[in-house]
């Protein structure tokens, strides 16, 4: 069985999710930009020895 949707409820789902994602994503970014940092300070550090 399947259910009629207008395009309205499908842009306001969209919308909804894209509301949603945007703070997980921008967190998970920001945690590998992190994780990049360290691991640009490790390799400095070995080359260092």
């Amino acid at each position: 069985v399947y259910e009629l949707v207008t395009e309205a409820e499908i842009r306001e789902a969209q919308s909804s999710l894209a509301v949603q994602l945007e703070p997980r994503v921008k967190n998970l970014l920001s945690k590998a930009e992190e994780m990049l940092k360290e691991l640009e300070k490790r390799e400095n550090m070995l080359q260092e020895e």
